[in-house]
C-alpha cells in the first residue's frame, strides 16, 4: 500500500480501462406504503489493483449507508424509506 501512495505522491498515475462487477445488475425493491427496507450489494474490482470510489443515489428516499468504498470485494449497504408513498 505504501508503494501505491509513494507513486501517487510522485505524480505517477496508471490509467487503464477497468471495470467493476456487481453482485446484482440492479436494485429492485417490493414494499408497501410507509415501509423501510435495508439491503446491500457487493462491488468487485480488478485483482491486484487499488479500487476505491463513492456510491450515491439520485433518489431522495434511497440512503446509501456506506457511501465510500475501498478494496475488493466491498459490501455497500443502503436503506429505502417509503414514508409518504
Amino acid at each position: 500500500m505504501r508503494e501505491i501512495i509513494d507513486q501517487l505522491l510522485q505524480g505517477k498515475f496508471t490509467y487503464s480501462q477497468r471495470s467493476l462487477d456487481f453482485s446484482t445488475a440492479r436494485v429492485e425493491l417490493t414494499m408497501g406504503p410507509g415501509e423501510m427496507v435495508e439491503g446491500s450489494f457487493t462491488i468487485f474490482g480488478p485483482e491486484n489493483v487499488a479500487t476505491y470510489g463513492k456510491v450515491s443515489s439520485t433518489e431522495l428516499r434511497m440512503e446509501v449507508l456506506t457511501p465510500g468504498f475501498s478494496g475488493s470485494p466491498f459490501e455497500v449497504s443502503y436503506r429505502f424509506n417509503a414514508k409518504g408513498l
